[in-house]
């Protein structure tokens, strides 16, 4: 008969061992999705940053071109 409530108390115990490690898998679960959302978001704000810096790039060597021509320009009128 001991022995019998010592498997009970053992499986209870197991039970509520196994209940707690699944909430805690399911709360992990859910911190790992809102991680990986963020992940998401965050390289898509990357790419749209490198798309900005690309378009500025771009900009500023029209710039820096528009800039040396009148520049040349100048210089030529001032000879």
């Amino acid at each position: 008969m001991r022995d019998f409530d010592k498997a009970t108390v053992g499986l209870e115990s197991t039970v509520k061992e196994t209940s707690e490690l699944e909430k805690r898998a399911n709360v992990a679960g859910v911190e790992l999705i809102k991680a990986s959302e963020k992940l998401s978001a965050i390289r898509r704000e990357i790419r749209d940053s490198e798309g900005r810096r690309g378009k500025q790039e771009r900009l500023l060597r029209d710039v820096t071109q528009v800039q040396s021509t009148i520049s040349s320009t100048i210089t030529l009128l001032n000879d």
